[in-house]
């Protein structure tokens, strides 16, 4: 059975979440190891709304012969959080996790990268 967890990108609109890590999810989630439970929370400093973060990500251009229905499912379960680390307390950042984990009712399992 497959754990629930939430995954924490930071650095979230660098080239190595574009082309490397993103695609790496959309394979666990065609592949039926990354549940509809476990959201994709990618953290960067740019003011981006989760709708132009996903075209920024272009993932048509780094996953090839992409599904439709498991890139809804890859959109879906992706958050992106407009977040500088130095402006921000610990406890704030947990709130906003927490929000997001409350939302997809998650358990408190995180993968942070």
């Amino acid at each position: 059975m497959i754990e629930d967890h939430m995954v924490v990108i930071f650095g979230s609109t660098g080239d190595l979440n574009k082309r490397k890590i993103i695609p790496a999810l959309y394979h666990l989630i065609r592949n039926g190891k990354l549940s509809a439970h476990s959201p994709i929370v990618c953290i960067g400093r740019r003011d981006y709304t989760k709708d132009q973060f996903v075209q920024h990500l272009e993932l048509e251009s780094f996953i090839k012969d992409a599904q439709q229905e498991v890139l809804s499912k890859l959109v879906q379960q992706l958050e992106y959080v407009k977040t500088d680390l130095d402006d921000i307390t610990a406890g704030d950042f947990k709130r906003e996790l927490d929000e997001i984990r409350s939302s997809y009712q998650t358990p408190p399992n995180t993968l942070f990268y």
